[in-house]
């Protein structure tokens, strides 16, 4: 039989989904028996996987601040047989938007769906993280690099009651179609947009981030770009370093 009768087709299904939490070092202790804290959602990117971000939330610092940090749902083959390591993906594998291994497109319909079951997953993170510890908060902060920095500005569209800030990094964005909600989305609910991209990124094409900026600015919507010349597909200490200020200034005690 040809190879070319043998297609891939995502289905959507119902499923359980895994995330795990970093609490600050002094939760369980007496003296803060009485403390709430806020959420911050770190999202790993493709081929990552959520016990990457330790590193992460240590360098944002664990004082005063519950990390969540949700898996996505679909194994990485090459993370798995090529670097011998757990990593996962939003995207199934036949599914990913700029794979060159697609022989059949994923239709609106699908791709839609697979946005709003990762982001889905998100908001049920939070709830539940919620329901099980002291937060403060009903609105995160969420936090992501490559593919993980394209869904924390998905996030915060899809659920924009639950969302106080998104900071991307290297992220690639499907641009809204409809500017003027998107306004709207972000104007009503202050939530805090901000792009880092790095110029020379040959994983992500920095057009993703002035495209979008460039919609949030026709849009008159108010949002930080942060694009420097060199660093790849990298994540930028600048990048964690903005991240900490937002956190220290607004929302530790």
């Amino acid at each position: 039989m040809s190879s070319d009768n043998h297609r891939h087709h995502p289905v959507i299904q119902e499923s359980i989904g895994y995330y795990s939490v970093l609490l600050p070092e002094d939760y369980d202790e007496a003296s803060s028996a009485d403390r709430s804290f806020p959420i911050c959602i770190l999202l790993h990117g493709s081929g990552g996987s959520n016990t990457s971000l330790e590193e992460t939330a240590n360098s944002l610092g664990r004082d005063g601040v519950i990390y969540v940090l949700p898996r996505a749902n679909h194994p990485k083959n090459s993370a798995f047989f090529d670097k011998k390591k757990a990593g996962f993906t939003i995207w199934p594998e036949h599914t990913r938007p700029r794979s060159s291994t697609v022989n059949v497109p994923v239709d609106a319909v699908n791709r839609f769906a697979m946005e709003r079951m990762f982001t889905k997953l998100i908001a049920n993170c939070i709830e539940e993280t919620k329901r099980l510890y002291r937060t403060s908060d009903d609105r995160a902060i969420v936090v992501g690099h490559s593919e993980g920095g394209a869904f924390s500005f998905l996030f915060g569209i899809h659920y924009p009651e639950l969302t106080r800030a998104c900071f991307a990094s290297a992220g690639y964005y499907q641009v809204p179609t409809e500017g003027q909600d998107l306004a709207n989305i972000v104007k009503e609910n202050s939530i805090l947009i901000s792009i880092f991209h790095n110029k020379d990124d040959d994983s992500v094409d920095f057009k993703n981030a002035t495209d979008l900026s460039d919609c949030l600015k026709k849009n008159n919507v108010p949002h930080e770009t942060h694009f420097y010349e060199s660093g790849g597909h990298k994540r930028r200490n600048e990048f964690i370093k903005r991240i900490r200020e937002y956190l220290d200034n607004n929302l530790r005690e």
